[in-house]
């Protein structure tokens, strides 16, 4: 028995007290560091994850879409087509000449809706005439829209009737035949991206062209205009639930937003901590253990010893006292 605090405690109890403080103070702190920079590592980590794949899915959009300003591009500068509308329009041809002309405008356009299929149909506008790969009344609207709004030649894109479309106009030389429209179908290039449900897609006048269903459920919580803007940060929103990233796009300075959902990030988080708290605690069984072990082997030898001084002790006293014993008989 020692006594500490004035109370007395077994040795044993003692040694694994001692022990199990010392492997304490050594773990614990050593586990807070480890968490900590163990955390900080899987944070980084997820932010360079999200940017490769908001980078990734950046350049996939940019090339779709740079694909079907190509064909626009290409229509613009075919000297065929530029050629039939020229003859269409202000040559005086006969009934038979101007049907096979306008037959070959439309089998041009039909060629050029098939190379992308981002392409759903092509309209092209001039003063007396619309060649328009749809079925529909598509290019009489068009026309009313055009008309009433008279946009400007240098515009890239238009919304009509909540529908995008790519708009080039078609010269013959300085001379304006008519303006080319392309109508953009966003399923192939969104929504087969992974994750789709995760993006969004904003045009340069901060026109919506594609709103994930996560970002529709945000909008309940947050105000839109919160992260849509101007920053040239990666991350432009974060709260305790989401963290949104920002890109801009290689088509006329669109802007791509990625919602990361912060569940899995705590997720991984707790799951560190949970494993340092587990570690922790098995490794003080394991000293727990040890100092058991150990203990024994101190203290059993001191047992052994204090054992055998109480032997010669008994011994002694009894040898003292027939000592005595016989000096009184002899006296």
């Amino acid at each position: 028995m020692i006594s500490v605090f004035n109370k007395k405690i077994k040795m044993k109890v003692f040694l694994i007290l001692i022990s199990i403080t010392v492997c304490l103070i050594i773990i614990i702190p050593v586990n807070i560091i480890l968490f900590k920079n163990v955390r900080s590592i899987i944070i980084d980590r997820i932010e360079y994850t999200n940017r490769v794949k908001i980078n990734q899915i950046s350049t996939d959009i940019s090339e779709s879409l740079i694909h079907g300003s190509q064909v626009i591009e290409y229509l613009s500068k075919n000297k065929q087509l530029n050629s039939y509308i020229k003859k269409i329009e202000h040559e005086n041809i006969g009934a038979s000449e101007q049907n096979k002309t306008y037959n070959s405008i439309m089998s041009l356009l039909i060629n050029y809706t098939g190379y992308n299929s981002l392409i759903t149909h092509i309209t092209i506008l001039t003063d007396k005439h619309v060649f328009s790969t749809a079925i529909d009344n598509e290019g009489t609207y068009i026309r009313e829209f055009y008309e009433k709004y008279k946009f400007s030649e240098t515009a890239n894109t238009v919304i009509i009737n909540n529908i995008r479309y790519l708009i080039r106009p078609l010269f013959n030389g300085y001379n304006m035949l008519g303006v080319i429209f392309i109508k953009l179908d966003k399923t192939p290039f969104i929504k087969d991206i992974p994750d789709s449900k995760k993006i969004m897609l904003v045009d340069d006048r901060l026109n919506m062209v594609w709103e994930g269903s996560s970002f529709k459920n945000i909008y309940k919580k947050i105000e839109k205009k919160d992260f849509i803007d101007d920053s040239n940060n990666y991350i432009v929103y974060k709260d305790n639930n989401n963290m949104i990233y920002k890109t801009y796009i290689n088509f006329h300075n669109w802007s791509l937003y990625y919602l990361f959902d912060m569940e899995q990030l705590v997720a991984l988080v707790n799951y560190t901590r949970n494993f340092s708290i587990i570690i922790t605690l098995i490794t003080a069984l394991i000293v727990l253990l040890f100092s058991e072990i150990i203990s024994y082997r101190i203290i059993k030898p001191l047992m052994d010893i204090v054992r055998v001084a109480r032997i010669y002790e008994v011994k002694g006293i009894i040898q003292s006292e027939q000592m005595r014993v016989n000096i009184k008989n002899k006296t």
